[in-house]
């Protein structure tokens, strides 16, 4: 037996509405006639969230898991194939699926102006996407470098600028109005940022400019309830970081990636080493997943400008 109910946050702290499910269930033995429950908290009820890369691993995961706490998504990704099968098992009326290569300079305003379309406006960006292309520095060429700086940095700064320069305006209203609206972005970047990853510094330094891009954006935005954090994870068992498979390439940007980790032995033997967490294994993307919800919730609502370690 479930009974819903309705909840209201602070309007002057940006609160909102959100949904409450009870779930009884069998006679508390401690409590004559009280019944034990448990409590299914939508907390992000009515908003709707932009997620790049959602078509697997970690930006799949979520995707599900927003869902499951009431939002609406917009998923984008360049696996047409793969969107498609997410949004058949999360449910098609809650899923938007966009297609498209993010490193083509006109997608990130394709994205929003078809989240905004369908969904009427947007509240959360997670900035996921992106790709592993290794080498140690002497043999790196500059599409290399450049390629990892463009996935990891200008890629989310493109979404980011587009979502700002929409919610900015608006959010001065409501400012002035004594109605403040939370909006929020969370942008995925890694461990390798903060200590390095011997093999892949240009993965490493377009992470890096990413966290620098995530600290000055919440300075410029703070007083307009716009957050904006980061999550630096260490392992997380996706397809990135196994090892490459012959023809598993990825077509971004006008180059041939092929996708994991490279056969070159001091990135393989980095990532093992410098990533494997206090627990010993890598995270699940659902363990990673949890880390991004967080800074996407009203839980979060005072965290600004902050790197989130997720290293177990």
């Amino acid at each position: 037996m479930a009974d819903p109910c309705t909840g209201v946050g602070d309007p002057k702290t940006g609160g909102r509405e959100f949904t409450v499910t009870i779930r009884w269930g069998s006679v508390c033995p401690s409590r004559t006639g009280s019944a034990l429950c448990t409590a299914e908290v939508h907390v992000l009820q009515g908003r709707v969230a932009v997620v790049t890369g959602g078509a697997q691993g970690i930006g799949a995961a979520v995707v599900r898991l927003l869902v499951s706490q009431g939002a609406r998504i917009c998923a984008a990704d360049l696996d047409a194939e793969l969107l498609e099968d997410l949004r058949a098992e999360v449910g098609g009326d809650r899923v938007l699926t966009v297609a498209g290569d993010l490193a083509d300079p006109l997608q990130p305003r394709r994205v929003f102006e078809r989240a905004v379309d369908h969904f009427g406006d947007v509240d959360i960006l997670v900035n996921n996407a992106g790709y592993f292309w290794d080498a140690p520095v002497h043999r790196m060429t500059d599409d290399q470098f450049t390629a990892m700086l463009e996935i990891h940095a200008l890629v989310p700064f493109r979404l980011m600028r587009e979502a700002l320069s929409r919610w900015r305006p608006v959010a001065k209203k409501e400012a002035e109005s004594g109605a403040p609206r939370r909006r929020k972005i969370v942008n995925v970047s890694s461990r390798a940022a903060l200590v390095g990853l011997p093999g892949a510094a240009n993965y490493a330094a377009g992470k890096a400019a990413l966290i620098g891009l995530t600290r000055s954006a919440a300075r410029e935005n703070a007083r307009l309830g716009v957050n904006v954090n980061a999550v630096a994870f260490g392992a997380v068992d996706t397809r990135f970081g196994r090892p490459v498979q012959e023809g598993t390439v990825l077509e971004t940007g006008g180059r041939s990636v092929p996708l994991g980790l490279g056969e070159n032995a001091q990135a393989q033997a980095g990532a093992q080493r410098r990533y494997r967490s206090q627990s010993g294994r890598a995270a699940t993307p659902e363990e990673a997943a949890a880390a991004v919800f967080h800074l996407c919730s009203p839980l979060s609502d005072l965290i600004n400008g902050e790197v989130v370690q997720v290293n177990g």
